[in-house]
């Protein structure tokens, strides 16, 4: 009921904000991205962790900082989706960090590239009560597969969603919903309907084809689908590419929830890939202090203001 409570506050506040133009806040976070982990290992073309494009330590989340952070959140956050930059199946802990959310009846989600779903690591999700697990597969073959998920074999994805079915069948579970996720691209669009039909028997639940962002749009690039139904961008004049949708000064996601990287970061969403606009950090302050403080008030207002000035902004299709 509290939950309910404050999603109610959180709609009625947005929505005031949009029409009356007026900073309207007074509710708690709804949902929170943890990071699990802050590596890779693949080398995906459009993603900074991937390609290194910034210096980090390698590190996992630390548990207690996590429990202290659920806690404090319990009566407003319904939703934990553990990913953000890093590949969080190598955090050998994600399992745990899963059953302390549940401890809170919290929803559970991650997405990963399963290169190292192996049986065990399967078992203990379907163990830790996650709710939902999103795998990424962009290909039906290895060729057309690596051309994006660099570094990566089909082989495993495939064997990973057979993990997952397996111990989903044997401990009696229907948790978690299995949703295959399909970066449509120039080099597996030719593939789409065969996956369609093939998704259930590789072990999926669901299927999803997910428009791909490129940070190199602005001239086009060689990865865009030729189906322009399944891009984000349109093409406006010779060689030149813009966002097919408007972007509004607004954003719903940024009023709902928070990002949480593994130094303890608050970010004001999984846009900000180089900690530009971190809002505080969780070892100096408690979450509500970073929520309800100045920097995120600061920047929640600019959205509202002038969205379009904000750069990591400008490639985003969030209402």
């Amino acid at each position: 009921m509290l939950r309910l409570s404050n999603f109610i506050c959180l709609y009625v506040g947005y929505l005031c904000s949009c029409v009356l133009h007026r900073y309207c806040f007074c509710h708690k976070p709804f949902f929170l991205s943890i990071e699990p982990c802050n590596v890779c290992n693949l080398r995906c073309p459009q993603c900074p962790t991937g390609l290194h494009l910034y210096q980090r330590t390698r590190k996992t989340f630390d548990k207690s900082l996590l429990e202290g952070l659920l806690k404090e959140v319990e009566n407003s956050v319904a939703c934990v989706q553990f990913y953000f930059q890093g590949e969080p199946l190598l955090a050998q802990e994600l399992p745990e960090m899963v059953k302390l959310a549940k401890k809170y009846d919290m929803y559970c989600i991650i997405s990963t590239n399963a290169q190292t779903l192996d049986d065990k690591m399967a078992a203990r999700l379907v163990d830790a009560g996650l709710d939902k697990i999103i795998v990424s597969m962009d290909g039906l073959t290895q060729d057309s597969y690596e051309k994006y998920r660099v570094g990566g074999n089909l082989e495993r994805v495939l064997c990973g969603l057979q993990n997952l079915k397996k111990n989903k069948f044997l401990k009696g579970s229907k948790r978690p919903i299995i949703e295959l996720q399909w970066l449509v691209l120039r080099s597996n669009e030719h593939e789409m309907k065969e996956v369609k039909r093939l998704y259930k028997h590789l072990g999926a639940d669901r299927l999803v084809f997910k428009k791909a962002q490129f940070y190199d749009y602005a001239t086009g690039n060689d990865m865009m689908p030729l189906n322009e139904r399944y891009s984000r961008y349109k093409k406006v004049a010779e060689g030149k590419w813009k966002l097919k949708s408007m972007l509004h000064n607004r954003c719903f996601r940024l009023w709902s929830g928070a990002v949480v990287d593994v130094e303890g970061n608050v970010r004001p969403c999984c846009f900000d890939k180089g900690g530009e606009y971190i809002l505080g950090n969780l070892y100096r302050d408690n979450i509500m202090q970073v929520w309800k403080g100045e920097t995120a008030a600061g920047f929640r207002r600019q959205v509202f203001a002038k969205r379009a000035s904000i750069e990591i902004c400008r490639n985003c299709t969030s209402p």
